[in-house]
């Protein structure tokens, strides 16, 4: 399949499954970029020391989000 169609396909897809592909281009390119990523994100989410993690509040708080902002 040629670049022009896949543009061409993806022209005509709604915001919900270009953010869904973008989500996965972008994980995509991560892992290509840095083949041992998921390694050190796996250790770091098992990593299970108190001062490391944040309550779901306060990282709403620092990414400057509302709870609302999903609905």
């Amino acid at each position: 399949m040629s670049i022009e169609a896949i543009q061409n396909e993806i022209a005509t897809w709604d915001v919900a499954t270009l953010k869904k592909m973008m989500g996965y281009i972008a994980a995509l390119r991560q892992r290509k970029e840095d083949p041992d990523f998921p390694n050190r994100m796996t250790a770091l989410i098992d990593d299970k020391t108190p001062g490391r993690w944040l309550t779901q509040e306060e990282a709403e708080k620092r990414l400057g989000i509302s709870p609302t902002s999903e609905e």
